[in-house]
């Protein structure tokens, strides 16, 4: 340490000696100063940066690493900065996979009914149909064997007393194939068993007609009061006869039948009720009433 100063001392003297001469020429430069006369103790401790050393200098400067320091204490939590800009939106990602499919919901209430639709159009008119068979007329022939039925009567007022025969004729409806004659008629009359108001006694035949009431025809028994009514389907005819059934009647007697080829006539007396039953209650209403069968030959 003395050596340097007194280096620098002499430095120094020399300086201040000189001091006139230097002033007089200006700053002292490299040029002034001869290669290598000066030595680390012409230069002052701490006046040379790194930057005025070469990298060789610098280099050998730098020493080895030494050992890593002891992580030191956290700082405290500085403030909450500022919220960051949004950003940018990212790409759309991929569909997911579909989902299971949902419970059926309950279904709904029936909705109001809607208004009716406008008409359509008329469709195109169809194809002719095929014929149909020939149906029955009145104008051919019945074939053998073939059952018509019908009903026949009258019903008038007619005074007690007034007498005269009275008469209705009826159709077959068809033609037959043989013309009904007066033996073809047959005249049966039930044995109803209620005398009322609709009914009274049981008509007689007349003589003529007596002698051929039950060539053929099937009378059933009487089940009752309904007389007939109730067994119409029990009701026929031989073939080639004509059997009325007398169902009602009030004030007639002598019935007889005629034939009229294509039909029938029926004919019975007026007569007055000489029985005395109380229920005749309408001395003038006169009335017969009957069915007929017709079994074709």
């Amino acid at each position: 340490m003395k050596k340097t100063l007194t280096v620098l001392g002499g430095i120094a003297l020399v300086m201040l000696i000189t001091t006139g001469a230097f002033a007089a020429k200006g700053l002292i430069t490299g040029a002034d100063i001869k290669d290598g006369s000066l030595t680390g103790a012409d230069v002052r401790n701490g006046s040379l940066g790194a930057s005025e050393l070469s990298s060789a200098a610098r280099a050998a400067l730098k020493g080895a690493r030494g050992a890593t320091g002891a992580q030191g204490a956290a700082g405290a939590q500085g403030p909450k900065g500022d919220t960051g800009a949004t950003g940018a939106t990212g790409p759309q990602g991929g569909g997911g996979a579909t989902g299971a499919t949902g419970v059926t919901g309950a279904i709904g209430a029936t909705g109001v009914a809607g208004a009716d639709g406008a008409t359509g159009a008329a469709g195109p008119t169809g194809a002719t149909g095929a014929t149909g068979a020939t149906g029955a007329s009145a104008f051919a022939t019945m074939p053998s064997g073939e059952v018509v039925r019908g009903t026949v009567g009258l019903d008038l007022q007619a005074p007690p007393g007034s007498g005269g025969d009275f008469g209705v004729e009826a159709s077959l409806g068809a033609l037959p194939p043989v013309l009904v004659d007066d033996p073809d008629v047959l005249v049966q009359v039930g044995t109803w068993t209620t005398i009322d108001d609709n009914q009274g006694p049981l008509p007689t035949l007349d003589a003529d007609q007596a002698l051929k009431a039950n060539a053929g025809c099937v009378v059933p028994a009487d089940t009752g009061a309904a007389g007939w009514w109730d067994q119409l389907s029990e009701l026929t005819a031989p073939a080639g006869k004509v059997c009325v059934y007398i169902m009602e009647s009030d004030h007639a007697d002598q019935l007889v039948g005629f034939g009229r080829g294509y039909g029938l006539k029926l004919l019975w007396n007026r007569v007055d009720d000489t029985t005395g039953d109380p229920s005749d209650f309408n001395p003038e209403d006169m009335f017969v009433t009957a069915v007929w069968v017709y079994t074709a030959p």
